[in-house]
């Protein structure tokens, strides 16, 4: 694992002032996805940005460190001209999109006693003699040095917002996806009266927020949860009801990458066939503890081969998950959207392929049971008999309708739940 050094010449670096853009507090959930996945801005919920705006002026007392990896506290610096800085209470709440431009390259610094004098913050992490992480803590606003680099001790002043909720620290891998940071959580890892500055890459580019540490007046605070917007653990777009089967589907092994990245980390868009197979077999390798397998033989030739998905796909397949398409058994159709009734069918399949037996000739009692195609009707039976597939709205089962991400990870978590094959 890299690990990133000091970076002293960020007084150099911060000479390069701008304004602080601050985009209107959005209404409704499209909006605030939107501002969200502005590259240029960082989402604020608070329901005015402008009003929290001022300008102050700052001392950066900074760490340097020298060829020998001894780290000390400099002199009191003067600051750069006036930052524009965002005066946050608690209880706010900052999201990114995933290609954010300010992810890395964040610098904190602390003035606890308001003397205007703001100390470089520090994160020490620890690794084994293997190299692997052992632990990290925040180096104390008050310590005063010197502080020495080891082996497996290593101090960080740069900062990054790696996806999900409230994951900051030093040398972070970053992985795209969704990004949120609760005002409560810097305070209690940073302390109250505290300076955040996000760069960009080319650091000639910021965005500022002060942490005061105050409960936030009536009125002021606007939860993404207001707006309708939800995101998982990993950082992916989900709708409020399925925050917790989603959270179910990671606990439990079914969920996968490779599906949430080719939807750019959005699980409310409508699933494929591809994508479904590699879900299904995800869960039949979780609830019967054995690893799937495949062969090469007869590949389909619409399917990449040499790919995950090809393995995931072909993996399916030897269970007896997927077929081809009916008009050729040589193609599969990965890219197709699955419906409902198709999903209750692979499920089934997958049920099967666990010892299980679904019954035969039987029906359901949903206004649309007609529209059921023959071929899926005792999957669709049974899978909504057992509760893992429901309705919609006026009791229909809406067979054609295109099943999403989030919805075939929900019914793969009640499977595991309901069923023991």
């Amino acid at each position: 694992m890299m690990r990133k050094k000091l970076f002293s010449a960020l007084l150099a670096a911060a000479m390069v002032f701008g304004l602080l853009c601050t985009p209107a507090f959005a209404a409704g959930k499209a909006d605030t996805l939107a501002d969200i996945n502005k590259d240029d801005s960082i989402w604020v919920g608070v329901t005015d940005p402008k009003a929290l705006a001022k300008k102050i002026t700052v001392k950066l007392q900074l760490w340097t460190e020298d060829e020998d990896g001894l780290i000390t506290k400099g002199d009191n610096m003067q600051g750069p001209p006036p930052v524009e800085v965002i005066e946050l209470p608690l209880g706010v709440t900052l999201a990114a999109g995933p290609t954010n431009k300010f992810l890395e390259h964040i610098w904190v610094y602390s003035d606890p006693d308001g003397d205007g004098v703001f100390d470089e913050r520090l994160e020490k992490v620890v690794y084994d003699e293997n190299d692997i992480y052992v632990s990290a803590e925040i180096v104390p606003v008050n310590a005063a040095g010197p502080l020495s680099r080891t082996d497996t001790e290593v101090y960080f002043n740069a900062f990054e917002w790696a996806y999900g909720k409230n994951a900051f620290g030093g040398n972070m891998k970053d992985i795209p996806g969704y990004h949120t940071l609760t005002t409560d959580f810097l305070v209690e890892k940073f302390g109250a009266n505290t300076l955040l500055m996000f760069w960009n890459d080319e650091q000639d580019d910021y965005r500022a927020f002060l942490l005061t540490g105050k409960a936030a007046p009536a009125g002021v605070v606007k939860s993404l949860e207001d707006q309708g917007v939800f995101f998982s653990a990993f950082g992916d777009v989900v709708s409020g009801w399925a925050v917790e089967p989603v959270h179910a589907s990671i606990e439990k092994n079914v969920f996968s990458e490779l599906v949430e990245e080719s939807h750019n980390y959005d699980l409310t868009g409508s699933i494929t066939r591809g994508e479904f197979a590699i879900i299904a077999v995800n869960l039949y390798e979780a609830m019967s503890g054995k690893e799937a397998l495949y062969t090469e033989k007869d590949p389909f030739t619409d399917v990449e081969t040499g790919t995950a998905m090809y393995e995931y796909i072909m993996c399916a397949r030897d269970l007896g998950i997927v077929k081809g398409n009916s008009t050729t058994a040589k193609t599969f159709g990965p890219n197709q959207l699955v419906s409902r009734q198709d999903a209750a069918l692979m499920l089934s399949r997958v049920y099967e392929a666990l010892g299980g037996e679904i019954p035969k000739g039987a029906s359901t009692t949903f206004t649309d049971n007609d529209k059921i195609g023959s071929w899926a009707m005792d999957a669709v039976a049974f899978m909504s008999s057992k509760g893992i597939i429901n309705g919609m709205g006026g009791n229909r089962f809406d067979p054609r309708g295109n099943a999403s991400v989030e919805q075939a990870l929900k019914i793969a978590v009640e499977m595991m739940d309901k069923l023991d094959a």
